[in-house]
Parts: structure tokens; C-alpha cells; sequence
């Protein structure tokens, strides 16, 4: 399977950055449809920009203190069972924080399971 890049960017309270789908070729995708796929690849993509929403918060950072950020996702695997319409995806997160002023980067990977409704 051809590695396909989804790149969702976002503006969380005020601050430029991405979150990228670096991965997607795990067992399990070849027998889902487009659309399932598809699903499958934003449902990862969105927790990313959420994950990186909450480590902001955690920090005390905000728009003024921040650069921009960048989010790497990298799918896994994908837990899934015939006739249910909900997929387990297991992903590792890096984040990237980039700073105003400092060159000191604040990164950061976590490993996470997200629930995607297909």
C-alpha cells in the first residue's frame, strides 16, 4: 500500500501548526473500503490535534509564548471485529512545540488508542 499523507492544519488559540499521518500501512486497512480508510486516517489525524490541544494546556502555553507545532502520527495497528462499526487504532504521537524567542523545543511522543467510528 502507497504511503498516503493526510495533513490536517489547525489554528488552536491562535497558533499556526499540523498534524501529519506519517503511517498508515498496517495490516487490516487492505480489506476496508475508501471511505472506511478515509475515516480511519482523519479519526487519527483529529486525536493528534487534540492530544496537542491538551499538552498545550498542560504546559501553561498559549498563542503568545508559541511559534507553531507540528504532530507526526504514526499508525500502529487497527483492532477491529466483522459487523462492528467502531476501529481500535493504536498510534504513537510526536509533537513538536516550537517556542517564540527560545530555541529550545518542546517535544514530546505518546503512544495512544483512539476510538474512530466508521
Amino acid at each position: 500500500m502507497r504511503l498516503k499523507e493526510i495533513t490536517e492544519k489547525d489554528l488552536i488559540n491562535k497558533i499556526k501548526g499540523e498534524a501529519t499521518l506519517v503511517r498508515n500501512n498496517v495490516r487490516g486497512l487492505e480489506k476496508m473500503n475508501f471511505q472506511q480508510r478515509e475515516k480511519i486516517y482523519e479519526g487519527v489525524v483529529k486525536a493528534g490535534i487534540e492530544l496537542v490541544k491538551r499538552q498545550i494546556e498542560n504546559h501553561g502555553l498559549n498563542h503568545s509564548s508559541i511559534e507553531d507545532f507540528k504532530c507526526n502520527c504514526d499508525l500502529k495497528e487497527i483492532y477491529s471485529e466483522k459487523g462492528v462499526d467502531v476501529v481500535v487504532a493504536n498510534v504513537e504521537y510526536s509533537i513538536q512545540i516550537n517556542k517564540k524567542g527560545f530555541t529550545s523545543i518542546k517535544d514530546s511522543v505518546d503512544t495512544g488508542m483512539v476510538l474512530i467510528e466508521i
